[in-house]
């Protein structure tokens, strides 16, 4: 299908090898949905206002432009060489220095891993980072700090006497007929 073109490639499992040892993968278009995740936790941490976390949000949405761009130039350009534009600049700028290559894209990856750190730790940190309604009261559907004891009591037992039933329908067909 892939030779007479009727089937398109969109993802490929890629193998890197050294020494003719196979050491690990990379599955293609999985890079480019976590370049745009990175990219909008990068805009996240833009949005934070700390200084730390908008250096980290930058250097994020730097990255994350960085894997589109070399998934874009590996599948569309058939570079295989490349490694992204900020990657390509920082090998570039260590060859300029007088580095290898290698340098620089050490340093590369680093700074993204340093950010992609603190944005998880940094979001721990953060009081009420975890809270998903912020807004909302605690007891706005169920009204259970509100409702007397008697009434609540009522409530509870008619939730045993459901979970009863439901659990003698969920058991009546495992009972041997005879």
């Amino acid at each position: 299908m892939l030779r007479m073109k009727t089937a398109k490639l969109y993802a490929k499992v890629e193998f890197v090898r050294e020494n003719n040892k196979i050491v690990g993968y990379v599955i293609s278009a999985v890079n480019v949905v976590l370049s745009g995740a990175e990219m909008a936790l990068g805009a996240t941490l833009l949005a934070s206002a700390t200084p730390i976390g908008v250096l980290a949000g930058a250097v994020l949405v730097t990255d994350g432009f960085n894997g589109l761009s070399k998934e874009f130039s590996h599948q569309v350009l058939h570079e295989s060489a490349s490694e992204g534009f900020a990657a390509n600049a920082a090998m570039s700028t260590a060859e300029f220095m007088g580095f290898s290559r290698e340098n620089g894209l050490g340093v590369y990856k680093s700074i993204s891993l340093a950010a992609n750190a603190y944005s998880i730790l940094g979001l721990i940190r953060k009081p009420g980072a975890w809270r998903l309604f912020r807004y909302m009261p605690v007891d706005y559907y169920r009204k259970v700090s509100t409702l007397s004891r008697p009434k609540l009591t009522m409530r509870i037992v008619g939730y045993g006497v459901k979970a009863k039933v439901i659990f003698d329908l969920m058991t009546i067909n495992d009972r041997p007929q005879s």
